[in-house]
């Protein structure tokens, strides 16, 4: 699996920026433990983690994660409820690193129905709002990936009217697919293909599609922030088809 975005930035970040590290820190210092099934389905698993208040992030936060995986595919439904008492800012993201069975990804097509991106500075940082897709990234019609580098989070994706997002990846030969859905309570799409890994043998191998309910950095810029009122929460779904 590839570093996920959020990641990818703060190793560019400023040392003791505290704000920006926060919470994919402290998800990350506590683990799950083992998923256990859902008592309604065998295919079910499910995940609890209460986030305690610490540095660069005194809140406390109830989360919630379901994968589902059935004959429609794999489904993934996360709930966030605030347990204190002040408003807390809230942002999550997944990292799936996908393959439709290209050796690399160049052949590998793209369709994803975003109309914008995030402009962002050398150490992957936005500098500003979403700015319209231009013509090396716009994969609003599926075309093949080539040799552009991603490593870029496209907003304001079209949806249809099930509310859904879609996004799809089909291989070079026409074969393999993969189609990736997230509801409304995702509204980035974070592209990765993989450039930056350490190992050169991993690069473009696969194409990672990050599902996330704010930008990178989104504690600084406010960009797709929520915030939770005391005993408020938050719903969102994704999930993969292929």
């Amino acid at each position: 699996m590839a570093e996920p975005a959020a990641r990818r930035a703060l190793r560019r970040a400023t040392p003791g920026d505290h704000r920006a590290r926060a919470l994919d820190r402290a998800a990350r210092a506590r683990p799950l433990g083992q998923l256990a099934p859902a008592a309604a389905h065998a295919r079910e698993r499910d995940a609890r983690l209460r986030l305690h208040p610490q540095l660069g992030y005194p809140f406390t936060l109830g989360l919630e994660i379901a994968y589902t995986l059935s004959e429609n595919g794999l489904e993934v439904a996360l709930r966030a409820r605030n347990l204190g008492a002040e408003a807390a800012p809230f942002g999550a993201g997944f990292h799936p690193c996908l393959t439709v069975g290209d050796t690399r990804i160049d052949d590998t097509r793209l369709e994803l129905p975003a109309r914008a991106c995030l402009p962002v500075d050398d150490r992957l940082l936005p500098t500003g709002p979403p700015i319209p897709v231009d013509g090396a990234y716009d994969f609003r019609r599926l075309r093949p990936v080539g040799t552009l580098e991603l490593d870029t989070c496209f907003a304001e994706p079209a949806r249809g009217a099930d509310g859904l997002a879609r996004t799809r990846l089909l291989a070079g030969d026409g074969g393999r697919a993969v189609m990736l859905w997230m509801d409304a309570g995702f509204d980035y799409l974070h592209v990765y293909t993989g450039d930056a890994e350490p190992d050169p043998a991993r690069r473009r191998r696969g194409i990672t599609l990050e599902p996330m309910t704010c930008a990178p950095d989104a504690f600084n810029t406010g960009e797709g922030l929520r915030v939770l009122d005391p005993g408020a929460a938050f719903a969102g779904r994704w999930g993969l088809i292929g």
